[in-house]
């Protein structure tokens, strides 16, 4: 009987080989082709031998030989299973270019910054006081729409109110020689371009001191400007 008509589960040379199977069979087929051994000592030997052949194989056939190059991976070679633990570090995503000021907005913000962030979401106006070198300058009212850490602000529909000194009161005593009038200045800015706000109303307060008031579609205000802010309740 050829090697080939061997019932598998019945070849004891098959990797199928079933022991239970070929115990309860009478007559197990076997090849003409086998060799004789003449001691246990040979054949343990020559089955030793064999399944170094075998190993070899697998190898060659895996992921890996023994010589290191890497060849096609066996979809059914068995795959180490790692603990959560000992598995891959996953690289984390740099946050480097994905803080920005909306994505920090967004977050929201605890304290006095917290306040602002309830004022800009509720689209409620705010009273910003500003300052100057010695004491408050005026104050600034609309609609905050942006912010960040430092108080520097984005305000819209802004009415800007401030005092100066009255021009013979002026503490700048200084005239140049090629100064120009406050028309001409202005003509040079339009031709450049450039719009100033109108101003809206001029105010005496005392002898010395006037009040001043301009609309300002958008402003930004730093925050090292900033003195107070006042949450202002629609009437």
């Amino acid at each position: 009987m050829e090697k080939s008509e061997i019932d598998p589960e019945l070849d004891p040379c098959s990797a199928q080989f079933n022991p239970e199977k070929a115990l309860k069979v009478k007559h197990i087929p076997t090849t003409k082709n086998y060799k004789i051994f003449d001691n246990v000592q040979m054949l343990q030997a020559a089955a030793k031998r064999i399944n170094n052949e075998i190993d070899t194989k697998l190898l060659t056939e895996g992921i890996f030989v023994r010589s290191g190059k890497k060849v096609e991976e066996n979809p059914d070679t068995v795959v180490r299973k790692f603990l959560p633990h000992q598995g891959l570090v996953e690289k984390k995503k740099s946050a480097r270019h994905t803080k920005n000021l909306l994505v920090r907005l967004e977050a929201g913000y605890e304290g006095p910054l917290g306040t602002l962030k309830k004022l800009m979401d509720d689209h409620v106006k705010a009273k910003i006081y500003v300052r100057k070198e010695h004491g408050v300058r005026g104050s600034v009212t609309g609609y905050i729409e942006a912010f960040d850490k430092h108080w520097n602000m984005a305000v819209t529909e802004v009415e800007e109110t401030w005092t100066r000194r009255k021009l013979k009161f002026s503490q700048n005593d200084v005239i140049f020689e090629n100064s120009i009038s406050s028309e001409v200045a202005r003509q040079k800015l339009r031709r450049m371009g450039i719009k100033i706000p109108e101003i809206k109303e001029i105010k005496s307060l005392n002898r010395k001191y006037v009040e001043i008031k301009r609309h300002v579609p958008q402003l930004l205000i730093r925050g090292e400007q900033i003195v107070l802010v006042v949450r202002l309740e629609e009437s």
